[in-house]
């Protein structure tokens, strides 16, 4: 896989909140229970909007969209309040600690941009005076009075860059940010721009990063020679193998290969809206890669629908049927398979769906699922006694490739929890590219974290390099 290149850059400048430190979560959970306690709710799309602007922009935004009684002043007092409990032991993002670190080491000028006050910055900050002291300088935008507008206003990069030494020019900085709000602001000062989004940000993918430079899931997948910076020095994580080696993979289905799960959260919910009943998200990330019939008795109990199990799924049935002839490889899927195949990687599918679900949904990819060695259904599958998160079907799967290879020796793709559950259960490594809305800290258990299958790097479990694609025949 070539590495792009970008313009050289000289100077590096970071955001603060979502991109250097884990504080947008804290600050959604503030927010949400302030909002509560006027009987409002805190909706994501309010928080895409609010995402790196300053702190009255973001009070007085807040204040006119929920139609809150309060003033600017005296929401940010309650905000500051939640600030004081929540965020004095913030932690830093993964990956910064050695992204910051061999900048330093290699004399990388760097500053901080943030849209926090002075006061929110020292607090935010003062547990980690050794790791900020790097930085040339910090401008806190809501403080600062050369700021005068925030983001998405270009005015604090454009400050920020002429508080360095020698003059250097817009083109030769490169930011670091989280938020589109942020993005924008970057490209408005004639700077380059990678953005490591906001998990809600994949829900909105297409409105909120496209106009990024470059986007990462994690600083850890950041190769600096790209922007003709220093390269990595050979300790460094990005240059080693970081999990224990692999060669032979497994691959769940829904979510992960193709772009089913939006099509069954759309057909269950039409299903309870039919009953009178909602079909909540803590619901869908139950139900999440557990067997068909386990899925209907979940959402039957839980909802309380006047309906049998096989009745249910009957319903479902006869709604997803005319989209699922036509789904879609989810985002990276087919250049994957196509490495795997190329490099002669044993493959399998173990998926909750029954045989019947396979083949319809996989009817119009045929060439691209005879790649697999084989396929284990396990709502139909008889050796499969427990589905998902029992490691049933991943053991199964196993055992059904030639030679008898350890379990230890299989890496899973999932994007669910329980799938993830399973496979761990089961002694296997597991690469999760979860479900948009699931919450981050319901992806902990998982051996590594994807945003996309575009962004896996095989050599970290010692398989061959990505070159270039090459096309897998049957």
């Amino acid at each position: 896989m070539s590495i792009p290149i970008f313009k050289p850059v000289t100077h590096v400048i970071f955001g603060l909140d979502g991109t250097l430190l884990d504080t947008e979560r804290i600050h959604r959970k503030m927010f949400t229970r302030i909002v509560n306690g006027y009987g409002k709710v805190f909706p994501d799309d309010l928080r895409l909007q609010v995402l790196g602007k300053q702190e009255m922009d973001t009070a007085n935004y807040i204040i006119k969209t929920l139609q809150l009684n309060l003033t600017h002043e005296e929401l940010l007092q309650k905000f500051r309040d939640e600030e004081k409990k929540l965020l004095k032991n913030a932690r830093l993002m993964y990956g910064v600690e050695d992204l910051l670190e061999h900048f330093h080491r290699q004399k990388i000028p760097m500053a901080v941009a943030t849209s926090s006050s002075e006061e929110s910055f020292r607090l935010k900050t003062a547990h980690l005076k050794d790791i900020f002291s790097v930085f040339h300088h910090v401008v806190t935008g809501s403080s600062d009075p050369e700021v005068i507008n925030g983001k998405p206003a270009p005015d604090i990069f454009k400050v920020c860059a002429s508080r360095f030494p020698g003059n250097p020019m817009s083109s030769e900085f490169l930011v670091f940010d989280d938020s589109p709000n942020g993005v924008t602001a970057a490209l408005a000062a004639g700077m380059q721009v990678v953005m490591i989004p906001d998990p809600i940000l994949t829900v909105w993918h297409n409105m909120s990063s496209s106009n990024a430079t470059y986007v990462l899931n994690s600083f850890e997948d950041f190769r600096p020679e790209m922007f003709s910076l220093p390269p990595y020095f050979v300790s460094s994580s990005m240059n080693r193998s970081s999990f224990k080696p692999v060669t032979h993979v497994i691959f769940d289905l829904d979510g992960t290969l193709l772009d089913t799960e939006r099509i069954h959260k759309k057909t269950f919910t039409k299903i309870a809206k039919d009953y009178g009943k909602e079909f909540p998200d803590d619901l869908r990330i139950q139900i999440l890669g557990k067997q068909e019939m386990d899925v209907a008795i979940l959402i039957i109990d839980r909802l309380q629908l006047n309906l049998t199990p096989e009745e249910l799924l009957q319903l479902a049935r006869t709604e997803e049927e005319k989209e699922l002839r036509n789904v879609q490889l989810m985002h990276g899927v087919r250049d994957l398979l196509e490495y795997f195949c190329r490099h002669k990687i044993p493959m399998a599918v173990a998926t909750s769906s029954s045989e019947k679900s396979y083949h319809l949904k996989t009817g119009h990819l045929k060439n691209i699922f005879s790649v697999f060695h084989h396929v284990v259904t396990g709502s139909s599958d008889p050796e499969v006694k427990h589905g998902k998160p029992a490691p049933d079907i991943f053991n199964i799967c196993a055992s059904r490739f030639p030679g008898n290879p350890a379990n230890n020796k299989f890496l899973v793709f999932e994007d669910s929890p329980n799938g993830v559950t399973a496979a761990v259960a089961a002694c296997m490594q597991v690469v999760m590219v979860p479900d948009p809305m699931l919450p981050k800290e319901m992806t902990d258990n998982a051996t590594h974290v994807l945003e996309s299958m575009e962004d896996f790097c095989p050599e970290m479990f010692s398989l061959p390099p990505r070159g270039s694609s090459c096309s897998c025949s049957s």
